[in-house]
């Protein structure tokens, strides 16, 4: 069976050497959004969506241009709160919060990476089954969206990208809800700005890093299905030289996929139904 995994992006580095100086807080938000896109269903699935899928959500961000962040052509991040409305009269509205990241504030283009949490009222009930339920098999779900921001240093900016919501495979059916959308950012405010600094990565000191990794395993020949796959990871670092450094991660796995059958290796619903069962450790050095 041809299997393949990649990971998509690492969140929740931990980077030293930030300025003491904190940016001003604030209680209003500093930006305004409004997205719109259409809800990808397979199969039988597309008979439930029935319009395009929009929404509403407000953030309050930071940005930084200096230090390491320069590196990055300048970065945005903050937290956001909103309602998404699935295009769907079945599954209905989805009350969204989490955190956003935005590089390239002094560029024209510039990436973007949220990640958070999403609530379903209506899921597949095992007991009752509706087939047209299947996208969704809990009622809290992860969140991730990728994308990029158009125009990203002035009042309004456009954000092109893909939202995707599921359960990450924690719980059946996990099929998810695949969105490609736009959004519409206003900013209502000046985005408070901090200043930072490049980590020197001085001799004989301590780094360490935590990370999240999301990513897919593909089932080939057994309908081409991906599965969603994330790790879980920590890491430190010693280092000898601003170059040279002597590391090791312990990590931790989950593959969204059921185990495949003994007999005829393809992914069966009958095995490993416990989310333990699919858990991968690892260890690591270099």
């Amino acid at each position: 069976m041809k299997q393949f995994a990649c990971f998509l992006g690492v969140t929740l580095i931990a980077l030293a050497g930030t300025d003491s100086a904190q940016a001003q807080m604030r209680w209003g938000p500093t930006e305004v959004s409004a997205t719109s896109g259409v809800w990808v269903a397979e199969g039988d699935m597309q008979d439930v969506v029935e319009s395009a899928a929009f929404g509403a959500h407000v953030g309050w961000m930071t940005r930084a241009t200096n230090g390491w962040a320069a590196f990055f052509g300048g970065v945005e991040h903050g937290g956001f709160v909103g309602m998404h409305h699935i295009g769907s009269s079945l599954y209905g509205w989805q009350p969204q919060l989490g955190w956003t990241l935005r590089t390239g504030q002094t560029r024209l283009v510039g990436w973007s990476f949220s990640t958070g949490l999403a609530y379903n009222s209506r899921v597949y009930n095992p007991e009752e089954p509706n087939p047209d339920l299947v996208a969704v098999g809990s009622h809290l779900n992860g969140l991730i969206r990728l994308g990029i921001t158009v125009a990203n240093d002035s009042p309004i900016s456009l954000g092109l990208g893909i939202l995707h919501t599921s359960n990450g495979g924690l719980r059946r059916p996990n099929k998810g809800i695949n969105t490609p959308h736009a959004k519409l950012i206003v900013r209502v405010a000046e985005t408070p700005r901090r200043k930072v600094y490049m980590d020197g990565a001085d001799p004989r000191q301590w780094r360490h890093a935590v990370g999240l990794g999301i990513g897919g395993r593909d089932h080939g020949e057994y309908g081409g299905h991906v599965y969603g796959v994330q790790e879980l990871f920590a890491q430190s670092t010693y280092v000898l030289s601003p170059r040279h450094g002597v590391t090791a991660q312990a990590a931790l796995v989950h593959h969204g996929a059921l185990r495949a059958d003994d007999n005829t290796d393809a992914p069966s619903d009958s095995v490993a139904m416990n989310p333990l069962d699919r858990m991968q450790p690892g260890l690591s050095a270099g």
